[in-house]
């Protein structure tokens, strides 16, 4: 039996979460989200879809610490994420925004590293592992936390908004290309194919087989919002997109190596915006690396969207 040198504050209770607990897991993320932002963010269909993701085990990959009947801290770890050059597992970590929360962290973050070595040995795996937080720039409990658990920032991703009141220009669309709507069950494959080209060399990005991409689709997902662009039959970008309530996400966008600076990423993206405002949306959104080799940062800026948030990727190489 594993020992930890961290124990629940006094007071407080460690336990697996069970189904019944989502609401109250959501309404933890709530309560940070309107602390950070002003607004809920995570919905509890949001905590269920990591929970259904193929391998996940709720019994042994999930922790929350109760004070009472209140949820004050919640994590979860699921992987490998990448093989190369080292196996990285994803992870989050949620602390509530109140005196004694902080507390929380040591004792989650033992959980979760000795989860991921766990895993790491029941796969076979014989590369040293690394446990990926995430945490916004706002968030200086859990920035603290992992700071002192020895975690180090490796990345920035940006959240890029724009509102989306009056006319757009029209897309300039290169010659011989055409847009359509995504057809579900019909473009699967070939959107598939068209996405993981194009992010192939960016950050933490992972091959997904056409089955797990399909498994691990969000519900907030709109085929009616997506788009694919092809050229003589053949797929060379598409922008896969959601909604969550009066807010459009332009989910990936992604154009093929070899039909890249010829001005299709801003024309999707304008013709993205126009859908998402007859759909009845008030705001665009998208997450971007802040050192996108493909200077994405700069295309959106150039269709009007402005960083509203920042997002820091934490790792530390476990054992």
């Amino acid at each position: 039996m594993t020992s930890f040198a961290s124990a629940p504050p006094a007071g407080h209770l460690l336990r697996s979460p069970v189904e019944a607990d989502a609401p109250s897991i959501a309404a933890l993320h709530a309560s940070i989200d309107i602390a950070r932002y002003g607004e809920p963010e995570t919905s509890e269909a949001d905590v269920r879809f990591v929970w259904g993701w193929p391998h996940f085990d709720l019994a042994r990959d999930a922790w929350l610490i109760t004070a009472g009947d209140r949820v004050v801290a919640y994590a979860w770890v699921w992987g490998p994420r990448l093989r190369v050059p080292r196996l990285e597992f994803d992870g989050t970590l949620l602390l509530a925004i109140e005196p004694g929360a902080a507390a929380a962290a040591p004792v989650l973050l033992e959980r979760m590293e000795s989860r991921v070595l766990e895993m790491a040995r029941e796969q076979g795996l014989s590369e040293t592992p690394a446990l990926v937080l995430v945490a916004s720039r706002l968030d200086e409990y859990k920035r603290d936390a992992l700071l002192a658990h020895g975690y180090q920032r490796v990345r920035t991703f940006f959240q890029m908004d724009r509102g989306l009141e009056g006319a757009f220009p029209a897309p300039r669309w290169p010659e011989g290309t055409e847009v359509a709507l995504f057809r579900p069950g019909l473009d699967d494959a070939e959107v598939h194919d068209t996405i993981h080209d194009s992010f192939a060399q960016h950050f933490r990005w992972m091959y997904e087989s056409l089955d797990e991409w399909r498994a691990l689709r969000h519900p907030d997902f709109a085929p009616e919002l997506t788009f694919v662009v092809r050229h003589e039959g053949r797929a060379v970008a598409a922008s896969v997109n959601f909604r969550a309530g009066h807010e459009g996400w332009v989910g990936m966008l992604g154009v093929r190596r070899a039909w890249r600076r010829r001005g299709l990423a801003s024309a999707l993206l304008l013709h993205s915006f126009a859908a998402f405002q007859r759909a009845g949306c008030t705001k665009a959104c998208l997450g971007v690396d802040s050192e996108s080799a493909d200077d994405a940062p700069r295309i959106y800026e150039a269709a009007g969207m402005r960083v509203t948030r920042q997002n820091d990727f934490y790792s530390r190489v476990l054992g």
